[in-house]
């Protein structure tokens, strides 16, 4: 009589998806830019200010000192945001089908498989 062993693959999976989510993770905070991400967005909200006609006292002073209008700065950071908006969806899409792969995958070295086709090791 020959018993096999196999892993149980809700165990595997389970672990996985947090390797998963720790890998993605870090790549939502490359693009957000690190801890000054906050004032990204905090600068965003006041460029919409300035582009509806207002003013912004987080802008204007950057705004002279590189010799822009405020309405000029405030396109400029808005743009900014456009583009990294744009790549954190990316990498959002990116972790979403990693997600689909890993519950389809019925094999631990599938899973394996998964997780470094997004450059994430994991030892199934």
């Amino acid at each position: 009589m020959r018993i096999e062993l196999s892993k149980n693959m809700a165990n595997v999976r389970l672990a996985a998806l947090l390797r998963l989510e720790a890998g993605f993770a870090s790549r939502h905070y490359a693009v957000l830019g690190g801890p000054i991400h906050e004032v990204h967005a905090l600068k965003a909200e006041e460029a919409r200010r300035v582009l509806d006609g207002g003013t912004s006292p987080l802008l204007a002073p950057e705004a002279s000192a590189r010799g822009l209008s405020e309405v000029d700065l405030a396109q400029a950071v808005l743009d900014k945001a456009q583009v990294q908006a744009e790549r954190l969806a990316q990498v959002e899409v990116d972790r979403q089908q990693a997600q689909e792969a890993l519950k389809a995958a019925s094999t631990p070295a599938a899973v394996a498989a998964v997780l470094a086709a997004h450059g994430i090791e994991f030892d199934a």
